[in-house]
């Protein structure tokens, strides 16, 4: 659709649009049908993309394996069926957070702590507040998965953090 609206409005200030991949002649009635076709497989093709990208982000969530960018405290290879594991240094990073938040600390706090001792998050920042919280509330810790951020799966990646502990952080 956006394609038939640019290219009418290009084409009434004088501007015709021109394919390099697939030389149409506009002065030809078949040439306006096969530009239209394109128009219409290039819309189908964009939509059927989207639906069979869900899917298989779906499946790998369901098979346990992590969409997204990896969690502080994990490290993962390169490529399709890499795990996420423990990485046993920074790990130490989210397990003091945990128990600060557990001695009753604000996110703040807990944050310039783990700043103070010198751990940076996933994107090699400074911790805050609110990536602090997000990372006490996640169930990845809890070796979860999980898709479109509502659907939480039995993960392939290893638990940093038990049901009972994480359970008390969340009423914490």
């Amino acid at each position: 659709k956006d394609a038939i609206v640019y290219k009418s409005l290009l084409r009434e200030i004088g501007i015709e649009v021109y394919s390099v991949c697939e030389p149409i002649d506009r002065d030809d009635p078949s040439g306006i049908l096969i530009e239209g076709m394109h128009d219409v497989l290039a819309d189908w093709y964009s939509a059927n993309l989207s639906r069979e990208t869900i899917k298989g982000k779906q499946a790998r969530a369901e098979a346990g394996y992590q969409n997204n960018a990896i969690p502080f405290g994990y490290v993962k290879d390169k490529g399709k069926g890499a795990i996420a594991e423990i990485d046993l240094e920074k790990i130490k990073g989210y397990h003091l957070a945990a128990k600060l938040a557990l001695e009753g600390e604000t996110d703040r706090h807990i944050a310039y702590a783990l700043n103070l001792e010198g751990y940076r998050t996933t994107k090699k920042r400074p911790f805050s507040k609110d990536t602090i919280a997000a990372m006490l509330q996640s169930r990845f810790y809890l070796g979860e998965v999980c898709y479109h951020r509502r659907q939480w799966h039995k993960g392939q990646p290893e638990a940093a953090q038990d049901h009972a502990t994480w359970g008390h952080l969340q009423a914490k």
